[in-house]
């Protein structure tokens, strides 16, 4: 898994005065969505759901402070952008800790 992992899926809904060449381009874009709609839901069912926690979750769980979870996320410390925020597996977490020695 990457460091971070964004995922950004949007239909295209197409202005009410569409040329008959942009209704076209449209459909196609959102049947192209809806095909792979189905890909990533088939995907996300075959996953377990991990619970992310927040920097507040984190760092009580390491026992550390803010500081020390962003030297930790630049030495390669799993996590996921949702929006502007950042969110830890901490199943992940344990394991890349482990895998250090730390």
């Amino acid at each position: 898994m990457s460091k971070t992992q964004v995922l950004q899926i949007r239909k295209v809904e197409p202005p009410p005065a569409l040329s008959p060449l942009g209704a076209e381009i449209a459909a196609a874009v959102n049947r192209v969505f809806d095909e792979r709609w189905d890909d990533l839901l088939e995907v996300a069912a075959a996953k377990p759901v991990a619970k992310l926690e927040g920097p507040g979750g984190i760092e009580a769980f390491l026992g550390v402070t803010g500081p020390t979870i962003r030297k930790l996320r630049e030495q390669g410390m799993p996590y996921l952008m949702v929006g502007e925020c950042f969110r830890y597996d901490l199943n992940e977490v344990r394991v890349w800790l482990a895998t250090r020695g730390k």
